[in-house]
């Protein structure tokens, strides 16, 4: 049986695509992220999580990401 998960966020005040690519190349990177995908027309970050019992984890990662590409964009889970 799968542990995996997945989840969309949207990002709010995304200033360009440049910062789409950065937030969904470095979220890809992370350990327990298997799939990181940014739609740059909704604003919404999907990942996969490899194991659900990770995803605070992940949510803190992702939020300090967005943090230092852009400190005006805001995480919102959907």
């Amino acid at each position: 049986m799968s542990n995996r998960i997945k989840k969309e966020f949207l990002i709010e005040g995304l200033c360009c695509a440049n910062c789409a690519s950065k937030i969904e190349d470095r979220v890809g990177k992370l350990e327990e992220v298997s799939v990181s995908s940014m739609n740059t027309i909704t604003n919404i970050l999907s990942i996969d999580i490899k194991d659900v019992d990770k995803l605070d984890d992940v949510l803190s990662k992702i939020e300090s990401i967005v943090k230092t590409v852009d400190l005006t964009q805001l995480l919102q889970k959907i």
